[in-house]
């Protein structure tokens, strides 16, 4: 995912925090997805939003009640502090992604070789997508069909039906991120084969 997209998709997390009716739940679940694409899974920055609690709070208004306000103030902060950090994520994904172009098995093994690795790690993420679209349309049909064999249990009807609508967010947010970074891929590939053509060249050139 490009550096603007993930700045846009987490101001738009932190917008949300105005909102008076947010399911906090919901957006807690939206945004460790979120985060978990942009940083990894299980990082620092993912545990941040995953360990908050914005419907409790320890502070308190003179007249006893809860502030919910301070724990959305804390989860802003840290929207803010992940955006500083982009610069400095993509610098570092950046110089990888350099060294990885530059090491002599790249200079050494390129031409068919490469060509077939590249159409290997294409075909990969093709591959995936597509079967992710069928699991996730088949997830989604099932899910509907509990829905309305549910329908009779009154009591419960109201959590499952919210439970599985914060799921099924979940999922689509998931799909999308992974179609950008399918994008990315793609945009990477085609950059690296005009590179390595370069490399090829000016090897030519040489001789």
């Amino acid at each position: 995912m490009k550096k603007e997209k993930a700045t846009e998709y987490l101001n738009s997390q932190k917008l949300k925090l105005n909102q008076l009716d947010l399911d906090e739940i919901h957006w807690i679940d939206e945004t460790v997805s979120i985060v978990e694409v942009i940083f990894g899974e299980n990082s620092r920055q993912s545990e941040q939003i995953s360990e908050l609690t914005l419907s409790i709070d320890d502070s308190f208004y003179d007249d006893g009640t809860y502030h919910p306000g301070r724990n959305r103030d804390r989860a802003k902060r840290y929207i803010d502090t992940f955006i500083n950090q982009l610069d400095l994520h993509y610098e570092k994904k950046l110089q990888s992604q350099k060294e990885s172009t530059n090491t002599p098995f790249i200079v050494k093994h390129f031409g068919v070789t490469i060509t077939i690795v590249l159409a290997l790690i294409t075909g990969a993420f093709s591959f995936g997508l597509y079967f992710g679209n069928i699991k996730f349309d088949k997830e989604k049909i099932d899910l509907s069909n509990k829905n309305e064999a549910l329908a009779s249990d009154t009591t419960n009807l109201n959590l499952i039906i919210n439970q599985k609508d914060i799921w099924l967010t979940k999922q689509k947010t998931i799909l999308e991120l992974t179609r950008d970074s399918l994008r990315e891929s793609e945009e990477t590939v085609e950059s690296l084969s005009f590179y390595i053509m370069g490399l090829q060249k000016d090897k030519n050139n040489v001789r």
